[in-house]
């Protein structure tokens, strides 16, 4: 705290600066930045040796534990989701009939390619929306009025598809997912195809478990992992 009048800070900042040196520094930085730790990704193995390495610093500098257990820690537990597959179902809205099944996964092709979801099933009917243009000035929305539980099919146009909007109407009470046509070229749609089979079974990012809620009734397919889709036209 500066006094007022007083330009000069209180001596024991000039003493606390005077301990913090480039060769202490480099000390631990090294460790911390050394390719043993991997990198200190959350939940792995170097970023606990980095935990613990800090820990040993604070105890050698005295300063008090006061984490969980009398340590230097705060334990809390991480949820990480990982898919193995994801079943593709198209069927008739009259008789239920399967018109095209598939399934993606670390050695089968899909249909179709997940870009974001989650581990629920979901089933809707499918209802065309255009290119997913909107321009209020022009008053054109390319979107159906009620999208409630439904799949949104958009040909995707890089100038015109409006995402931003398209982001809005997906969640609970509203559209579940989008069905996305990004092009007519099969030749790129297999190498993207071929190109996600390696994420199968691999987990995604962490999150913290008290912050995981049921969200009930329909789950957006934009924004959670996706097991099983079933389209109805």
């Amino acid at each position: 705290m500066f006094n007022k009048g007083n330009n000069q800070p209180p001596q024991n900042t000039y003493t606390f600066s005077q301990e913090i040196t480039e060769e202490g520094l480099y000390q631990d930085l090294a460790v911390l930045a050394h390719d043993s730790l991997q990198g200190r990704e959350t939940g792995t193995i170097g970023e606990e040796k980095a935990a613990r390495f800090l820990a040993k610093r604070y105890k050698e500098m005295g300063l008090k534990a006061v984490g969980d257990d009398n340590s230097y820690f705060q334990y809390y537990d991480l949820v990480q989701q990982s898919v193995d597959e994801i079943r593709y179902e198209l069927r008739t809205s009259d008789s239920d009939s399967v018109v095209d099944m598939s399934i993606h996964n670390s050695s089968e092709g899909g249909n179709f390619v997940t870009l974001f979801g989650g581990s629920d099933p979901i089933s809707g009917e499918v209802v065309f929306a255009g290119a997913g243009v909107v321009n209020e000035e022009e008053g054109i929305n390319q979107f159906p009025e009620d999208v409630s539980g439904k799949w949104l099919l958009v040909m995707y146009d890089q100038d015109h598809t409006n995402m931003r909007y398209l982001q809005s109407v997906l969640g609970p009470e509203q559209a579940i997912g989008a069905i996305i046509v990004v092009g007519t070229d099969t030749e790129d749609f297999e190498q993207e195809v071929e190109s996600r089979k390696g994420s199968f079974g691999q987990g995604g990012g962490l999150s913290l478990k008290y912050r995981q809620t049921d969200s009930g009734g329909a789950s957006s397919a934009f924004n959670r992992p996706i097991q099983s889709l079933q389209l109805k036209c």
